[in-house]
């Protein structure tokens, strides 16, 4: 999601030599998105209880629709090839660079395989391939449905909001508001103090922002308010990342509860309702597993916990 890359950039810029790969994120978010997909779905089910209790009927028209589509196509195929490519070439680096730690003699191979196929260029490999293998007569993907097909505009704000973080990091207002925010929580808090903070920061603001811009603004701060007590900025920025992407209790929040209330299938009052009950579990769960999860990842990585 842009909350994690947003999240990730910031830890590199803050942190100079210290690179959060795709396989370390997975590492702290998997355990999180798994056991936060089983509360949602008991949450959305004891709220929203089934009002049909009999799905034959929906069985066999998605019987008949997967009847329909037929095998898969050459370029069906071709294009899942592309999918699992990039999804290697994305967990590569990170495999290697673990790998390292237990066979040091890998570790020359692994700074030469982090150096040369960075995540960028996984994803520019796929695009590449996707343009120039042909299937039926004709691209897998066209430039016109490049124009066509991607939302132009969350790519704007992408990068505008990367810059909009590195001003709020080197013009100042970062550590002037963790100034202020050390003023509640003490001037050396704890470790779990500063997770807990930077979950709750970024899961709050989501709301009467969107994620991407909550990430935007909660991501520094927490940067900045680890620095100046002293604490490794990366669990807490790596905890605000995955709190602003928690929020689905309005439509405004992220773009596919957008897409969900843009179906007029869904009331307002049903998705806030379930929304916050299940966002507030995910956010109390999170709070439990990042700080074990990500210390667990400095301490695989060789990050100290604690700055000099």
């Amino acid at each position: 999601t842009p909350p994690n890359l947003i999240a990730k950039k910031v830890i590199e810029d803050v942190m100079p030599g210290v690179t959060i790969t795709f396989f370390d994120w997975f590492i702290v978010g998997t355990p999180h998105a798994l056991i936060g997909l089983l509360i949602v779905w008991v949450v959305v089910f004891f709220i929203l209880k089934p009002e049909v209790a009999d799905l034959a009927q929906a069985r066999e028209r998605l019987r008949k629709e997967a009847e329909k589509l037929g095998p898969l196509s050459k370029g069906e195929k071709l294009v899942l090839a592309v999918f699992f490519i990039t999804m290697f070439l994305w967990i590569l680096p990170g495999s290697i660079l673990l790998l390292s730690y237990s066979a040091p003699q890998l570790s020359g191979l692994a700074s030469t395989i982090k150096a040369i196929l960075p995540e960028a260029a996984a994803a520019v490999i796929a695009i590449l391939l996707l343009g120039l293998i042909r299937a039926s007569g004709r691209p897998l993907l066209t430039w016109r449905e490049i124009e066509e097909g991607i939302d132009w505009n969350v790519v704007f704000l992408f990068g505008g909001g990367i810059a909009l973080s590195r001003g709020l990091q080197t013009g100042g207002f970062a550590e002037w508001l963790a100034y202020i925010v050390t003023g509640v929580i003490g001037v050396k808090p704890s470790f779990w103090l500063l997770v807990t903070v930077g979950a709750i920061l970024g899961f709050l603001i989501t709301y009467p922002a969107s994620n991407t811009a909550s990430t935007l603004i909660s991501a520094p701060i927490v940067a900045a308010l680890s620095k100046a007590a002293g604490i490794n900025p990366v669990p807490a920025v790596i905890a605000v990342g995955l709190a602003c992407s928690i929020s689905s209790a309005l439509p405004s929040t992220t773009p596919p509860m957008a897409i969900v209330y843009g179906s007029r299938m869904i009331k307002l009052w049903n998705m806030f309702k379930v929304g916050m009950i299940a966002d507030t579990l995910r956010l109390i769960l999170l709070i439990l597993l990042t700080p074990s999860l990500t210390a667990f990842l400095c301490q695989l990585k060789g990050i100290p916990l604690t700055l000099p």
